[in-house]
């Protein structure tokens, strides 16, 4: 940029209104020039800034651009979860059915076994240890178990990540909190919707208490490359899906489901003020199952939330008394 001031100096700077500078006419030719000097610098500032001096051409030249390097797009992987009593100190009369029965409800000495599938949002399929380093349950009493990729067993291939804690004996009744943490060096991996649930440590199992299992299936509008696969276990769920409600109930004294012959009523009642009948299933004549099931269509306009819901039971002959129902969370996201 030319910096010739003869042009300049033989009209005189101007003031803010484009006109001849007072001060100036009456200052000598000397104080003129260091005025112009010390003003130099304030005159380029302002053309930089596109402001142009009366009589001077703006300069053009810019500076080369630099450009940033757009991060591929990261996924959120869809996780489901589940908690089964291991065959480790399993009480004989303890009427968990037997071990690998879904429970939240524990006596001290028990194995609590957790299950654990991560998906592909775009595949639905499962991810293994090729991508995920590391997964770890965190329990909020401090325990922690180390979850290992089932789908290389021999024996028993499972595509999702196991691990298991025995309680220790001296552990006091309460509710126990977990969450599952997830490393992974690959980049296309997001700790988005980690799952997270929690299940109760009993002092023992009353004769009276019933005790209740429940499970949740997913079904209906499936999207592709979302939650596995219909009828596949979850507690993840995303609007226009269907949740199934199976949930079983047990004599603790002899293991046995309880019926509709002793049972007068089971709902689910869900934070979200949505109440579902449970009917019995033992009695149907296509798919007879010793389970109470049920089913809530997710609306389509479903906020992403956590959802609270709690099993209530109806026995008007107390044969039980209402201790230790079922008290449960699933997830609704969007993919």
């Amino acid at each position: 940029m030319s910096n010739d001031n003869s042009d300049r100096d033989a009209a005189g700077p101007t003031d803010g209104d484009g006109g001849t500078s007072t001060v100036l006419q009456s200052r000598t030719a000397a104080t003129r020039r260091k005025f112009l000097a010390a003003n130099a610098a304030v005159w380029t500032s302002a053309v930089v800034a596109g402001c142009s001096s009366q009589g001077q051409q703006e300069d053009t030249t810019t500076e080369p651009q630099t450009t940033t390097a757009t991060p591929e797009p990261t996924k959120n992987y869809v996780l489901s979860k589940d908690l089964i009593a291991g065959s480790e100190g399993l009480p004989n009369d303890a009427g968990l059915v037997s071990s690998c029965s879904p429970t939240r409800t524990f006596l001290p000495g028990m194995q609590a076994v957790f299950k654990v599938g991560v998906y592909d949002p775009d595949t639905g399929e499962p991810v293994s240890n090729d991508t995920i380093d590391e997964m770890v349950i965190s329990m909020d009493n401090g325990a922690s178990t180390e979850m290992a990729w089932s789908g290389d067993d021999e024996e028993h291939p499972e595509p999702v990540w196991s691990g298991s804690w025995v309680i220790p004996e001296d552990t006091e009744p309460g509710t126990v909190t977990y969450s599952v943490e997830i490393s992974a060096e690959n980049s296309e991996f997001q700790n988005v919707e980690v799952a997270a649930d929690e299940f109760s440590v009993i002092e023992d199992f009353h004769p009276k208490n019933y005790v209740v299992t429940d499970e949740l299936v997913a079904s209906g509008a499936v999207p592709e490359g979302g939650l596995v696969s219909s009828c596949g276990t979850s507690r993840t769920f995303v609007p226009g899906m269907t949740v199934v409600f199976d949930v079983g109930v047990y004599d603790p004294a002899s293991g046995e489901p309880v019926s509709n012959e002793t049972i007068d009523e089971m709902v689910v009642e869900m934070d979200n003020d949505v109440t579902i009948e449970l009917q019995w299933a033992g009695d149907d004549e296509e798919h007879p199952a010793p389970i109470w099931g049920g089913s809530w269509d997710v609306p389509e306009d479903a906020e992403p939330k956590d959802v609270t819901y709690v099993i209530n039971i109806t026995d008007e002959e107390n044969n039980y008394r209402d201790v230790n129902v079922e008290e449960n969370t699933f997830s609704i996201v969007e993919l």
